[in-house]
């Protein structure tokens, strides 16, 4: 049967008035959440632990977070030494006498009026770097007059006797590269000589330069941060049960105690 044009403003005009007389009002409870306090905490190598502490704030508020300034924060080493940083404004406390070593573990425990917190963390060796390498990406190949990616490859040296975790900070002419934690370990490649990171880039000239900030840092902050590219990448989304990477400082906390070491260099690609 064909239904004429001039039926169908009729039928909308139906439709529109038996829903509009089953509208039901549905109110939402949407629960204010509850502070939770957040650690941002790094001890370096040869350098003073630094740790910044503050609470979430909730969803439907626009102040600032609120910092933790009421703390009791205490840094140990595997050797017994330890000290209690000291607050200095902003949120942030600073040591005063520990300073990072190579293979050292570090104990930070963090005392607030309402929880106790205590984490661990070893700070690895500086990576050494080897070799950089831009090679052709392998598969396909640009359309006339557009541009294709190639593969950047930056490796560093291996040794077998230690498992080597980095997370890089790369960027090219200024502009980071990633926008999430760019990682690489030797955990599938121990007897390599090299531990090898690759990514796609666009064609570079000569003159453009390449910034590298490549972290060494422990078995566990490298899963951390896999869970944080995780997030960004919208994998938990994706899972049954949506959650936040885990802290080494305990279940009811968020951010991390990273000790770790660091190469920084920038390269002028010729």
């Amino acid at each position: 049967m064909r239904i004429k044009y001039t039926y169908i403003p009729a039928l909308v005009l139906a439709l529109l008035f038996a829903l509009s007389s089953c509208e039901e009002v549905i109110d939402i409870d949407l629960n204010s959440a509850s502070p939770v306090l957040v650690a941002e905490g790094y001890m370096e190598l040869d350098s003073l632990c630094t740790l910044k502490l503050s609470y979430t704030t909730d969803y439907f508020q626009q102040e600032s977070a609120e910092l933790a300034e009421d703390a009791v924060v205490t840094l140990s080493d595997q050797s017994g030494a330890s000290e209690i940083l000291s607050y200095v404004g902003m949120g942030i406390y600073k040591g005063q006498t520990l300073r990072g070593a190579e293979f050292s573990m570090y104990s930070l425990t963090i005392e607030t009026p309402d929880q106790i917190n205590r984490g661990f963390s070893t700070l690895m060796p500086v990576p050494v770097f080897d070799s950089i390498r831009i090679e052709n990406f392998p598969f396909g190949g640009p359309h006339p007059g557009e541009d294709f990616p190639k593969m950047l490859t930056i490796s560093f040296h291996n040794d077998p006797t230690v498992a080597d975790h980095y997370m890089l900070r790369l960027s090219m002419n200024g502009e980071p590269m990633d926008d999430n934690f760019a990682l690489a370990s030797d955990e599938y490649t121990s007897s390599s000589e090299t531990v090898e990171y690759t990514t796609l880039m666009f064609p570079t000239e000569d003159g453009d330069t390449l910034s590298m900030k490549v972290y060494a840092i422990d078995k566990d902050t490298y899963r951390y941060y896999s869970q944080i590219n995780e997030a960004i990448g919208g994998g938990m989304a994706m899972s049954s049960t949506p959650y936040n990477p885990a802290s080494n400082l305990g279940e009811d906390i968020l951010g991390y105690f990273i000790a770790r070491s660091k190469f920084d260099t920038t390269l002028v690609l010729q």
